[in-house]
């Protein structure tokens, strides 16, 4: 399951892993968007090698 939508990081509550905990017990593998290590200084480009993976 992808747990796409709003994120905007550090803004938005992280409502994916709150998401993610209550379904913990189904056998599903949870996708989250959010990344741990995020600068909200990085441009958000397609060229800025911060958001390459």
């Amino acid at each position: 399951m992808f747990l796409g939508g709003s994120i905007e990081m550090g803004k938005a509550p992280d409502w994916q892993a709150a998401f993610a905990d209550k379904v913990a017990y189904l056998p599903i593998a949870a996708f989250k968007p959010r990344r741990i290590y995020w600068d909200p200084n990085w441009k958000q480009d397609i060229k800025d090698q911060n958001l390459h993976h």
